[in-house]
């Protein structure tokens, strides 16, 4: 991987970091986590019930793309993509 790409994948970390604190409104009293392509936890490193899965920096983007679940790709979200667990 190059820098530029290194540098780019760390960009939409931070920006899926700022979504999911936006979407969620600072509550870190959830039941849910969420654990990142690069293993980054939120909303902190707690054991939670449950954690969602991204696989790689699209995830999130997929998920919420308008239509329906196969959204602009024409691909159908997969486990690939993303999945949840018990922590």
């Amino acid at each position: 991987m190059t820098d530029k790409q290194a540098d780019s994948i760390g960009r939409v970390a931070e920006l899926t970091l700022h979504l999911l604190r936006k979407l969620f409104d600072g509550k870190s009293d959830l039941n849910v986590g969420v654990r990142l392509w690069d293993g980054t936890r939120w909303p902190d490193d707690q054991i939670r019930p449950a954690t969602l899965v991204l696989n790689h920096p699209g995830a999130l983007r997929t998920m919420f793309l308008p239509g329906t679940e196969v959204g602009r790709s024409g691909l159908p979200l997969t486990r690939a993509d993303w999945y949840s667990s018990q922590s």
